[in-house]
């Protein structure tokens, strides 16, 4: 197999030794001081009877603790699992049910949520501190045997949205095609400084941001939190090369930007994804910045699969071309098959096909049998469009699309049209139900500071810009819009935010 994660870091820390690993708080770690903590914290695994295969939880703030149990079950062979740690007892108690974990690593601030877990192993650690024994390695039957490319690595449990959270399986081969991809696209190297402000427990911040850092021989400042005006100043304090958000954060960013220069001349690259990002927002940023954000796309099931050039156009409102090792085609949304293309610059579903693809959900091979179509192509549940130049352009979510009196329409297409109006500073659109018609428009809107957007301003603004069946029959305002912890707008809690009941 080629290299895993593992054998990145660890060649990492061997090369570079004495260069800073992470940065956490007003602490420095070192390569070969973590590479040392991450050999302890195996010991320890072993000491707490864990094998190869078995599930670890990891329930802890974002923190070396956290990074040294993650990298210490890669290691180990058994399967990282990172929870939220702002999960309900009811989701914690879900996942733990579903994945049956050999061992679940927490701290005391964190110990209520698991009070009825009377199944699992729990210990609790210091977050700021790697976890360590005075207990031997074990004997040479207790260490890992050969290892595949196939072999499990890592349980994330996507975010439940569209029903109750199921685990996406990635494999050590996966997980380091995703890996050599992101260091080639990008030009990741060990002068890079990476200022992270992402949760750990999810794809975006532990593979994208953290596990390139570490297997590039990268610095990585962790932030417990994003605050946006925090932010400014800890990219000039770091003279960071990187920085990794989603549309929320940049939004905000822009609403607090300090006074010329915003960023520091070091920065070389900030990159957006898990959501769409504002045309506006893009321009705005660069202007303020002189770097054009650089828009890439993937999911939990195939890590990055789509990416702007790190070299060439960047076009606004595309996701780029294809990564190296990853496959995209569009294909009719109607064909059961899912093998009939669209054609030239139509509309259709993505289909993905990587080397970084997951092996299935966890204990559903059902659901993991239809998710794929023939040929290994997954179905990823998101429309889009090509243009001449190749780049993929999306336009919102395959079970996201309202059907009103015949007509498709794409939220994403009203959204960017409610956007362009001076007072509205976010939008979401959803379809109601409706005898009539079999859907209504309907939009929420989250009002610029000190405007105060009319209802039948905003539809009439509407009107001017998009055929009369895309235009919302209505438009709520609100103070915020539902997302989860990646910034991702929750879609279906919109009805109830918006005062239409569940």
């Amino acid at each position: 197999m080629s290299q895993s994660l593992d054998d990145r870091f660890r060649a990492a820390a061997a090369e570079h030794p004495r260069g800073v690993a992470l940065e956490l708080s007003d602490r420095r770690i070192e390569y070969a001081l973590l590479d040392h903590a991450v050999e302890d914290a195996v010991s320890w695994l072993q000491a707490q009877h864990v094998q190869p295969g078995d599930r670890v939880l990891i329930l802890l703030p974002k923190g070396l603790a956290f990074v040294v149990v993650h990298l210490a079950c890669l290691r180990r062979r058994a399967v990282s699992l990172p929870v939220n740690p702002r999960s309900s007892a009811r989701e914690l108690a879900h996942i733990v049910d579903d994945a049956r974990p050999a061992l679940l690593v927490s701290c005391q601030e964190l110990l209520q949520l698991t009070a009825g877990l009377s199944e699992a192993q729990i210990v609790a650690v210091d977050p700021d501190e790697g976890p360590t024994t005075g207990e031997a390695a074990g004997d040479d039957d207790d260490a890992p045997g050969s290892s595949d490319a196939s072999d499990l690595a890592c349980l994330l449990y996507t975010s439940g949205t569209t029903g109750r959270p199921k685990g996406v399986m990635l494999s050590h081969g996966a997980l380091a095609a995703n890996d050599a991809a992101l260091r080639t696209a990008w030009e990741w190297s060990a002068d890079d400084r990476l200022l992270h402000v992402l949760p750990l427990f999810h794809v975006h911040g532990l593979f994208v941001a953290l596990q390139v850092a570490l297997g590039s021989g990268a610095c990585c400042r962790l932030v417990p939190t994003f605050d946006a005006a925090d932010t400014w100043q800890q990219l000039h304090d770091l003279q960071a090369t990187l920085f990794m958000g989603v549309p929320t954060m940049y939004h905000r960013l822009l609403g607090s930007a300090p006074a010329s220069p915003a960023a520091p001349a070091s920065m070389r690259l900030f990159t957006c994804g898990s959501a769409p990002l504002r045309p506006d927002t893009l321009s705005a940023f660069e202007r303020l910045t002189g770097q054009r954000i650089l828009e890439r796309y993937g999911m939990t099931e195939v890590g990055m699969a789509c990416s702007n050039p790190y070299r060439g156009e960047r076009k606004a409102g595309s996701v780029g071309l294809d990564l190296p090792g990853v496959e995209t085609r569009l294909v009719d949304p109607s064909d059961p098959d899912r093998s009939r293309p669209v054609e030239a610059g139509a509309v259709g579903e993505l289909m993905i096909r990587s080397q970084a693809q997951f092996s299935g959900y966890w204990e559903q091979p059902e659901l993991t049998e239809q998710s794929h179509a023939a040929g290994g192509w997954l179905a990823s549940g998101d429309l889009g469009r090509r243009d001449a130049d190749g780049y993929l352009h999306l336009v919102g979510r395959a079970k996201e699309l309202i059907i009103s009196g015949g007509f498709n329409i794409y939220p994403q297409e009203v959204e960017a049209r409610l956007s362009e109006h001076d007072a509205v500073a976010e939008a979401a659109v959803f379809g109601l139900e409706d005898d009539d018609l079999g859907e209504v428009v309907v939009a929420a809107v989250v009002a610029r500071p000190g405007a105060a957007p009319d209802s039948a301003q905003l539809v009439a603004h509407c009107r001017e810009q998009l055929a009369h069946y895309k235009c919302p029959r209505q438009v709520v305002i609100l103070t915020e819009l539902p997302r989860n912890a990646m910034g991702k707008l929750l879609r279906g809690a919109l009805p109830a935010a918006s005062g239409f009941g569940d």
